[in-house]
């Protein structure tokens, strides 16, 4: 579920791969106005926003003017995109994006989406970055 509607993901590579009934564009969890971990999708920040940190889940891979602008409102920016193309290509693009604003950025690079991690593990990372 989304704000005023869901997000739906294909499950046998059928296109298009995500189909979205609302006019939302990130998934929020916000815990502290300090810290944000970025994900790609709402399981993950789901999974992350348990162990206690505010998450937003881009849904996806783009990040329009808007949406940088709504993670700059966090000064500490942890963004957690997939290892791949794809993953490496978005945080490069947001990283340029959220450089013009005062804001520190990291970055935590994971085999597995970290909805597919322990959850130990995931507070390991976060407490090293």
């Amino acid at each position: 579920p989304l704000e005023n509607g869901f997000l739906a993901r294909a499950v046998f590579n059928e296109r298009p791969k995500y189909i979205k009934s609302s006019r939302a564009s990130v998934y929020e969890l916000p815990v502290n106005d300090s810290t944000v971990v970025v994900t790609e999708d709402i399981l993950s920040a789901i999974k992350v926003n348990s162990l206690g940190y505010s998450t937003l889940a881009i849904l996806g891979t783009a990040v329009s003017p808007a949406i940088a602008s709504r993670i700059a409102r966090y000064k500490n920016i942890i963004v957690w995109t997939d290892s791949d193309k794809a993953g490496d290509a978005a945080y490069v693009k947001l990283r340029k994006k959220l450089a013009l604003y005062p804001v520190k950025v990291r970055r935590i690079v994971t085999d597995d989406d970290p909805k597919l991690i322990h959850k130990k593990t995931i507070r390991k990372l976060m407490e090293t970055i």
